[in-house]
């Protein structure tokens, strides 16, 4: 049995085609646009969003409010400087253990969540230990 080099070949003729014909853009901006290359369109679709500055707090042991409801939120990064865990909930009723404990945030870890299913509703977060200093930085692209 021989190797078939034809579809090989012809594959690489055809990438060089592709790569000769003309390539324009149609529209732009946040919302995507056209690209066509001859005569075949291809739909981009845009994913911009707004970097959010960063907002700090200091996380004890009662739930802290860190980022309120937001519907056009695209990805939410939240990272725990402390020395305690934090813990990350949907309501003011988080607690650090048992059924309505929040998602544990390790001293030094961070959390990160964007794309499908993204949570944009309010998150609090709670520490297990006393804190006297900013522990947390919480940061939303919109």
């Amino acid at each position: 049995m021989g190797v078939d080099t034809r579809r090989n070949t012809d594959l690489i003729e055809h990438n060089a085609a592709l790569k000769a014909k003309d390539v324009n853009i149609v529209g732009g901006g946040t919302g995507g646009g056209v690209v066509t290359q001859g005569t075949v369109p291809w739909i981009i679709r845009g994913e911009r969003s707004t970097a959010g500055t960063p907002a700090g707090f200091t996380i004890s042991t009662a739930a802290v409010l860190v980022a309120a409801s937001n519907a056009s939120r695209k990805a939410i990064l939240m990272v725990n400087f402390g020395s305690s865990n934090i813990y990350i909930g949907h309501t003011n009723a988080v607690t650090t253990s048992g059924a309505t404990a929040g998602l544990k945030l390790v001293a030094n870890g961070s959390y990160q969540d964007s794309g499908d299913g993204l949570y944009t509703g309010d998150l609090y977060a709670i520490g297990d230990a006393v804190s006297a200093i900013q522990n947390l930085s919480a940061s939303e692209r919109t």
